[in-house]
Order: structure tokens, then C-alpha cells, then sequence
């Protein structure tokens, strides 16, 4: 399955295409934009191109609970999802732009790294390898942008 935002029902939301048979579904019902499937194929989570937050729901449809409101207004992409949790950036964080640990098991969030410059907005910023033991994130410099890598610091 690939999961992908569109419009076609009036206003954004995510939708998920079947590979083998290109059936498309809507998925989401309030709003929904760059969307991952966590590695049990359970859970889809995903953010909100126009809101705050960070939001979860069963992978075949249904209510939709928000994990947390860390992730602001023009960070979309700012998430990660692996086996264990998912990896954040949030941009208003106390000391400067951190990126942030949710554990699925103890549902909290705990800091991982304080950044140097803040993530390119509007943009996906933020990748995990499935273990969580590789981090790659963006950060603007001025007219740059640098790609950084963090691995095993966990």
C-alpha cells in the first residue's frame, strides 16, 4: 500500500492506493497529509499540512487520536516513524529546535537532540532507519541547507 494526499474529496486528506490492484480509498476524515504505516501495519500516522500536531489511526479506517501537539503548524514532515516509536522536530521547543523521541509502549516523549538551526519549514526534514538507530534531518543555513546523520546514540 502507498498513502498519498489529495483534495478530490474537498479538502486534504489521505488517501491509500493498493499496489496490486490500484484501488484508491480515502483514509482519513478530518484532514491528513504525509502519512506512514508503522511497521505492524496497524497504525497509520500523519500530520496535517494547515494544523499543529501529530495524529494516529487503525490502518483500515476509524477514529483518529492525536499523539501529540509537538509538531507545529508548517512541520508536516518533520516525522519519523520506526519499529519502537517515532522521531519528531519540534520547532518551539524550550533551548532551541530539538528533535524528540515518542516511545510507543510508554506514550512519552523525551528530548534526543538539541539542533544547531532550525529544519527547513514546509518540507520533509526528518528520516529514521527502521530500528531507530539512524537519524537523518535538514537544517537551514542560511541559503544552505545541510543533511546530517546521527547513528547509534541510543
Amino acid at each position: 500500500n502507498r498513502y498519498f494526499a489529495s483534495k478530490r474529496s474537498g479538502n486534504l486528506q489521505v488517501w491509500r492506493r493498493e499496489i496490486s490492484t490500484g484501488k484508491e480509498t480515502q483514509i482519513t476524515q478530518h484532514g491528513g497529509f504525509a502519512a506512514f504505516e508503522s511497521y505492524d501495519a496497524k497504525t497509520l500516522y500523519y500530520s496535517k499540512r494547515d494544523h499543529g500536531g501529530l495524529w494516529k489511526m487503525p490502518v483500515g479506517g476509524g477514529l483518529e487520536d492525536l499523539v501529540t501537539n509537538s509538531l507545529h503548524v508548517g512541520c508536516w514532515g518533520h516525522f519519523a516513524v520506526t519499529e519502537n516509536g517515532l522521531y519528531l522536530i519540534d520547532t518551539e521547543a524550550k533551548g532551541g529546535p530539538a528533535i524528540l523521541y515518542y516511545n510507543f509502549q510508554t506514550r512519552r516523549l523525551s528530548p534526543v537532540l538539541i539542533l544547531d538551526k532550525s529544519p527547513v519549514p514546509n518540507t520533509p526534514n526528518l528520516t529514521a532507519s527502521r530500528d531507530g538507530r539512524t537519524l537523518l534531518y535538514a537544517q537551514v543555513e542560511f541559503e544552505n541547507s545541510t543533511i546530517s546523520m546521527v547513528e547509534n546514540f541510543q
